[in-house]
């Protein structure tokens, strides 16, 4: 079992390798999708947008959700592991990335909507960063004995089991 299957789960990787499959067909022009084909299927994507059933954003707003709170906790907790720093220091260092994460993730959730398999990548790396990140924070925290710290990052896992 692949390392990204155990933290992101099998039903992400599957609609993953689902993605990057289609992508590749599609680029090369392959007719073995027309093959799959039946005249149900096409009356069906034939209709008007309209009348198709609406796509619910709420999924995929919450893992958003999760992502910040999973990345504030972890944020919070390394800058609190570091050694004093100033309050300018303190605050380029959890709002720069805190920018670039959050950039980050919006591209990602245009891409997902726009039917792309890079989004699709691109949380599931999220994903897989936020929970070494919280794993590896949590086991130092631990061993500092700074239980305080520890719980957070204990509620970071349950927030990124939440988003498998």
């Amino acid at each position: 079992m692949r390392f990204s299957t155990v933290i992101s789960g099998w039903y992400f990787c599957d609609l993953l390798a689902h993605g990057r499959e289609m992508d590749q067909l599609i680029a090369r022009g392959d007719n073995s999708l027309v093959q799959h084909s039946t005249p149900e299927l096409e009356r069906w994507f034939d209709k008007p947008p309209a009348e198709l059933p609406r796509q619910s954003g709420f999924p995929l707003a919450f893992v958003l959700l999760f992502f910040l709170m999973a990345y504030a906790g972890n944020m919070l907790t390394l800058l609190a592991l570091l050694p004093k720093q100033t309050p300018p220091v303190r605050v380029f260092l959890f709002f720069v990335p805190g920018i670039l994460f959050i950039v980050g993730n919006l591209t990602a959730s245009y891409l997902i909507a726009r039917g792309k398999t890079s989004g699709l990548a691109w949380y599931g790396l999220m994903h897989g960063i936020l929970t070494v990140l919280s794993a590896v924070l949590l086991v130092a925290t631990l061993l500092k004995g700074e239980t305080h710290h520890a719980v957070i990052m204990l509620a970071a896992l349950v927030i990124m089991l939440a988003c498998r």
